[in-house]
């Protein structure tokens, strides 16, 4: 599976990247959601699923998750809000996520969360 993985923290993205390869995608790595538009726009190929951060400078997850769903190529594609904030997760499922991540979370979390929405 091809995941676009948005977030500001290196070591988040690191790690999460990592584990994501060790399952066996393909990962591309935005900083925020100004970064996760371009690599959209520029995609030879889709992702399969998005997995981005809420909390970011210049673009956060939730006006990035408001571009991912306005767009008629990109509105289908399964966005998975990562937060260290519940509340947050909750709020960006309710304006069109379609599940969450809370941090931390345990590796069988994600791959529950991939398969269910792969």
């Amino acid at each position: 599976m091809l995941i676009l993985l948005v977030d500001n923290s290196v070591e988040m993205a690191t790690m999460l990247q990592q584990m994501l390869e060790l399952e066996g995608h393909e990962v591309i790595v935005g900083r925020n959601g100004r970064e996760g538009l371009q690599l959209l726009e520029q995609a030879h190929a889709l992702p399969d699923m998005i997995l981005s951060d809420l909390a970011m400078q210049e673009m956060d997850g939730f006006e990035f998750l408001s571009h991912v769903r306005q767009s008629p190529e990109w509105s289908h594609l399964p966005f998975i809000a990562v937060s260290g904030n519940l509340s947050e997760a909750e709020r960006a499922v309710s304006q069109g996520a379609n599940d969450y991540l809370d941090k931390p979370f345990r590796i069988q979390r994600l791959r529950d969360v991939l398969k269910k929405w792969k």
